[in-house]
């Protein structure tokens, strides 16, 4: 396979990373590469953006090298979110911010949400409202989460907060992670297959290691929801993921045995409702013995991390 140059490399080290995911997406960087860029030279912070390539065939590398001072980094193939993975060991910042190749950023995003990750070192991540542009309803930005035999997620649980609150997990499209800490957590997990809830599971593993994740209501991210998904991925196949996703993550992050417990009975519950997942559950099974190695991984780190004690965690409104 073809390796494409990167573009000149940026005069200083930068403190903030832009990181943009690409995979035959052209067309989207063209509409929304010059606000991320814009965003970028509008920054107190030293600060560059990247374009971080899952192996386009289109021609991505051509619009990128229209851009004075845009990195260009390539994967081998289509690592979908992992290759953030390999874009934060190879690019030293103190923070980065994911950002889908459809959606813009505000002009302050930088200097918004890193002030609030700056000051506040017990912060993973923080996001800000990413809004759907053609029906300016909320995407994701003031999301829960909530237990009800399982972790159900709230899309708007924070909607009409004044400042700066904790909420379940940040976006793994439009959001501003500390490096440092995604490392130690060995970023996504590569054994969710890309299709949803890798940035639930990313969230919730950073809860239990007691860092936050926080909303940042000021921050509006303009979304083309959809753009980069509806045309690769049949709902069918994309509801498949979903239940396999979720139910690798329960399996692998509940640490207490009680908790354990409780999803599973749940568990049987739902099954008896819905026995057209049975298939999606059969896609597990190969997958489980990998889950189970994490839970014991993590419960010997952290210790049994209850539900109740996550709750607690993150509804305690420190600002």
């Amino acid at each position: 396979m073809a390796r494409f140059p990167a573009v000149a490399a940026a005069p200083q080290t930068p403190e903030i990373a832009l990181l943009v995911l690409n995979w035959n997406g052209a067309q989207l960087l063209r509409r929304h590469l010059p606000q991320v860029v814009a965003a970028t030279q509008a920054a107190s912070v030293p600060t560059r953006a990247y374009v971080i390539d899952n192996a386009s065939e289109d021609d991505s590398v051509a619009v990128v090298a229209g851009f004075d001072d845009v990195g260009w980094i390539v994967m081998p193939d289509n690592l979908k979110l992992l290759a953030y993975n390999e874009a934060a060991r190879r690019i030293p910042c103190k923070a980065f911010m994911m950002l889908n190749n459809d959606l813009s950023p505000p002009l302050d995003a930088v200097d918004g949400l890193w002030s609030v990750l700056r000051d506040r070192p017990d912060a993973f991540a923080v996001g800000g409202l990413v809004r759907n542009v053609a029906t300016g309803e909320t995407d994701s930005g003031p999301t829960t989460l909530y237990w009800e035999r399982e972790w159900l997620v709230d899309r708007l649980g924070r909607e009409g907060s004044d400042g700066i609150v904790d909420v379940g997990y940040v976006s793994g499209g439009a959001g501003l992670f500390r490096r440092e800490m995604f490392l130690e957590l060995d970023g996504f997990w590569p054994l969710l297959p890309s299709m949803y809830w890798e940035d639930v599971e990313l969230g919730l593993r950073a809860w239990l290691h007691g860092w936050r994740s926080l909303y940042h209501p000021g921050l509006v991210f303009d979304h083309e929801t959809g753009a980069t998904t509806s045309q690769s991925i049949s709902d069918r196949r994309r509801e498949f993921g979903v239940y396999r996703n979720r139910r690798l993550a329960h399996a692998a992050l509940l640490l207490d045995p009680s908790d354990l417990r409780d999803w599973l009975r749940g568990e049987l519950a739902r099954s008896v409702r819905k026995p057209y997942y049975w298939p999606a559950a059969l896609s597990l099974l190969p997958r489980l013995p990998q889950a189970i190695r994490q839970r014991r991984r993590l419960r010997a780190r952290l210790g049994p991390v209850s539900v109740a004690e996550l709750e607690r965690r993150w509804s305690a409104d420190r600002g």
